[in-house]
């Protein structure tokens, strides 16, 4: 199935067809008729539709756990490729919408939300990537509705699951800066990286004392003209837990975290930052005359400003990651309204992804490692089997041949009587 969603099969009658091992087509007695054969379509969706419900699962609705135990088995073979990955210390935490038909409520345990001023229905991942020396994978995922908060969709499982280890780094957007959030992963030694949104006291703070300091340094990152950065030490105690909030003095919990800051100042005229800072100003950040103002905060006290925003940086790949899923990928493209067979093609195309990824980290897949697979397959000519098409697949032995409908006819029509006969019983 994996390698199906890999070579842009989505009909389950396909399955069959991705094989290339000689062998496995042999065992799978996959000839150009067989009735024996157990790659057939109904046999594919019994098999999907008959994955059990194990105590493995907590906390799920019942009628949802099948299709959470494609999710868990996703998790269990990304934690297998990471031990063959060239990995780094580095994760990615972000939430993907997956959008359907809005028209079609079959779509088993959708929602509905407005976003961008329309509706939309689906599901939404929150998904933890691995940064490797040269991409990422997909290392974790966790399936909820459109609806849910990316925020309440991640918390719990991601504080409760040990493939983010101790003094490892998990970057974020600022849709996860949720104090109590990160003082779980603090308490646990995950260094975490997230920007502060303009309301909250530590933004402002720590605005306040990079100007005061003036001592800004040009942005690592050349691209960014007419940008620079500062570093803002010991922030402890501005940011504190909820549950501190409202208490008089003397009953906090005193768990306060040590936050060093990075802030960014952005020139309103210079280069292509006007735009840029008139989106930031749009979304109440910090102006004066001259710029306007970001704050990444970091827990790990030890890196430079320009550690810091370095680190960051890394976070649109996984954007990148999905806007290739989806639109390469088909990741949205569903055969079926049942949760238990969306969750299986989601997990399929995903580690199909993390497969494709794998391969171009070795010395096979070298030349392709900084490229899509809608580049190779556009540069290399690769044709993709399309809708409609009739393939022919013939097996003796170790041997196969995968042919279409009208080389098969042709090659046919060429053979003696003999083997003519020989093929014609199969098809009676």
């Amino acid at each position: 199935m994996i390698s199906a969603k890999a070579k842009k099969m989505f009909a389950i009658k396909d399955v069959g067809v991705a094989l290339t091992s000689p062998y496995l087509l042999d065992k799978f007695k996959l000839a150009v008729k067989d009735d024996s054969s157990i790659m057939t379509e109904g046999n594919v969706r019994n098999f999907i539709n008959k994955v059990k419900i194990t105590k493995t699962i907590e906390d799920v609705d019942t009628r949802k756990k099948a299709g959470s135990l494609w999710i868990e088995y996703f998790n269990a073979v990304s934690r297998e490729m990471l031990k063959i990955s060239k990995k780094t210390k580095v994760h990615i935490l972000d939430c993907v919408k997956i959008p359907v038909n809005l028209d079609n409520d079959n779509y088993e345990y959708s929602t509905v939300i407005n976003y961008e001023g329309k509706k939309m229905r689906g599901y939404k991942l929150g998904v933890l990537r691995r940064v490797t020396e040269s991409g990422g994978i997909i290392e974790y995922i966790i399936d909820g509705t459109i609806k849910d908060s990316d925020l309440k969709l991640v918390k719990e499982k991601i504080v409760k699951t040990d493939i983010i280890e101790e003094n490892e780094t998990l970057i974020m957007d600022r849709g996860f800066a949720d104090i109590d959030f990160i003082l779980k992963l603090y308490k646990k030694g995950i260094k975490v990286i997230v920007p502060v949104k303009s309301n909250m006291a530590i933004y402002t703070q720590a605005v306040e004392d990079a100007k005061k300091q003036n001592n800004w340094k040009k942005h690592p990152n050349s691209k960014r003209e007419g940008q620079e950065i500062a570093l803002v030490k010991d922030l402890k105690g501005i940011w504190i837990p909820e549950e501190d909030r409202y208490k008089k003095p003397g009953k906090e919990s005193n768990e306060e975290i040590e936050f060093n800051a990075c802030v960014i100042r952005i020139s309103k005229e210079e280069g292509d930052n006007k735009k840029l800072s008139e989106a930031l100003k749009e979304d109440n950040n910090m102006e004066d005359d001259k710029y306007v103002y970001i704050v990444i905060l970091s827990t790990d006290c030890k890196m430079s400003a320009s550690g810091i925003v370095r680190t960051y940086e890394q976070r649109p790949e996984i954007e990148e990651d999905f806007r290739q899923i989806k639109d390469q990928w088909d990741l949205a493209t569903f055969t079926s309204t049942k949760y238990n067979f969306i969750m299986c093609h989601i997990c399929m195309t995903l580690l199909g992804y993390n497969i494709f990824s794998i391969y171009k980290t070795t010395k096979e897949g070298e030349e392709y490692r900084n490229r899509s697979m809608k580049n190779i397959e556009k540069q290399e000519g690769i044709k993709f089997y399309g809708k409609g098409e009739v393939f022919m697949m013939a097996i003796s032995n170790r041997l196969f041949g995968l042919y279409g409908l009208g080389e098969f006819l042709l090659i046919f029509s060429e053979c003696n009587s003999k083997i003519q006969k020989n093929i014609a019983h199969l098809f009676t």
